[in-house]
């Protein structure tokens, strides 16, 4: 079995736990895996990533 799973599908992930968790909830292993993420994907491609999934995702 291969599997291949791309930062940028990681960090869609992300995006949707942070909509239905309370970063407050969050453990600390979740905050260091998502800083690692986001600086393999880097900060600006995260950013732009971040604003089509809000314009994708509205939380109601």
């Amino acid at each position: 079995m291969l599997r291949c799973t791309s930062w940028e599908a990681i960090l869609w992930d992300y995006f949707y736990y942070i909509e239905e968790v309370p970063q407050n909830e969050w453990r600390a292993k979740d905050f260091s895996s998502f800083a690692l993420v986001k600086a393999s994907f880097g900060e600006t491609a995260t950013q732009n990533l971040h604003k089509q999934f809000k314009r994708k995702y509205i939380v109601k």
